[in-house]
């Protein structure tokens, strides 16, 4: 009896939302960022793309499609978060993702479709002739990289 109350309890549990939302376009481009605590959600100068990877927790390459704005409007949201949320990040943080979903899909009209999709990929192998490289020396590296680029220096 005590199992199944616990079943019919989660079944009428809702999803977290926010209290109050604010969402307007960006007023400025320069400034871009988001803040996180137990009363407030605030992003400024933030492309609807953004907000998206950090809602599912998905890497950049991790949404395909969608209109051209999703990169090139910038929305500045503020949000005030339910009394009694917890204060401890790692307790706070997946119940403000889910309030963060709610939000693209009620306010954004937002809808996923999940798949999985082969890409093709580099493979780096030593040639026939074996590596022709040498340890670096150098006691400081920079590392660079940017698409179909990979760059590894001394300093």
């Amino acid at each position: 009896m005590r199992t199944l109350l616990a079943v019919v309890l989660l079944l009428f549990q809702s999803t977290p939302a926010f209290e109050v939302v604010s969402i307007k376009p960006a007023g400025s481009a320069d400034r871009s960022g988001a803040n996180l605590d137990a009363a407030h959600f605030r992003c400024f100068g933030m492309p609807l793309r953004t907000l998206i990877f950090s809602a599912y927790r998905l890497p950049s390459w991790g949404v395909s499609g969608g209109p051209s704005w999703l990169d090139s409007d910038r929305w500045d949201i503020e949000a005030t978060l339910p009394p009694n949320m917890p204060t401890k990040r790692e307790e706070l943080m997946p119940l403000a993702d889910q309030m963060l979903q709610a939000l693209l899909a009620d306010r954004f009209k937002l809808t996923l479709h999940r798949e999985m999709r082969d890409h093709p990929v580099y493979e780096l192998v030593v040639a026939k002739g074996g590596l022709k490289i040498k340890p670096s020396t150098a006691e400081k590296m920079a590392l660079k990289s940017g698409r179909g680029h990979l760059e590894n220096r001394e300093v």
